[in-house]
């Protein structure tokens, strides 16, 4: 009994109507003499897209983008927040050179000039004798009522400190003042997009201020310091005279 053909043994059956269409075994050999003309043209397979990695915008970057978008500052806004700036800074180092260093000279160059012109006086009076104490004490409350000079003098010096309060105080507040009027121009020029050259002037002034201080410092220590007021001498005259003239010389109608 003839069995069907088994497609598993490596081989296919045809029927012979149709193997007579197609070529013989003798083209074979045509086709494998010259290979080369059936390589099949494969395009290689397309290359991936270019993915390039996330760049992180860096802060000067960032700063050159804002910057093209605002304009050059008007010459009346920056002269005007230039010369703001520069008023604020000497505000403050007027402040802070006066209260720190020239009021405490002055009031050790006073108190130190009243010391040196009572020195002598008191030097004087370790040498007496217990009734020249005695009579110059008798003398002294005579013209001098101690209790009222104690209480003049401690109402005196809480007026003095409350009055130099409100200095500092207005000094403090004009350093103020400046410093608004400077943030509301810098306001001012961030709302309008307008660029003003900040580094610019903070170098500047800072410059010009650094310089005045030195010579501030320099002047005050060569000049101011070094000014020789009334001598002790001379005060002894003023005195003498004075006391001479108002109560030594003869009883005059």
């Amino acid at each position: 009994m003839y069995r069907p053909p088994s497609y598993s043994e490596g081989h296919i059956h045809v029927p012979k109507s149709l193997t007579k269409s197609m070529p013989s075994h003798t083209a074979l050999p045509l086709l494998q003499e010259c290979p080369s003309t059936m390589t099949l043209a494969i395009s290689p397979p397309p290359s991936p897209p270019d993915i390039k990695p996330f760049e992180f915008e860096t802060k000067s970057q960032l700063q050159l983008q804002s910057q093209s978008t605002q304009t050059t500052a008007h010459p009346a806004l920056n002269w005007t927040t230039q010369f703001t700036m520069h008023l604020m800074l000497i505000s403050l180092f007027e402040t802070v050179f006066f209260w720190m260093f020239v009021s405490k000279s002055e009031d050790t160059a006073l108190t130190g000039l009243v010391n040196n012109y009572a020195a002598g006086i008191l030097n004087s009076c370790a040498n007496m004798t217990q009734e020249q104490r005695t009579t110059l004490v008798d003398i002294f409350n005579a013209l001098v009522n101690v209790t009222v000079v104690n209480q003049q003098g401690f109402a005196a010096t809480q007026g003095r400190l409350a009055f130099n309060d409100i200095l500092v105080r207005n000094s403090w507040l004009y350093f103020g003042g400046l410093s608004s009027l400077l943030t509301v121009l810098a306001g001012a020029a961030a709302v309008t997009k307008q660029r003003l050259p900040w580094r610019h002037m903070m170098l500047e002034n800072l410059g010009m201020v650094t310089f005045l201080g030195l010579y501030e410092w320099m002047f005050f220590r060569t000049i101011v310091y070094r000014y020789e007021s009334v001598s002790i001498p001379e005060l002894d005259q003023m005195v003498t005279n004075e006391f001479i003239t108002e109560c030594a010389a003869p009883y005059r109608v």
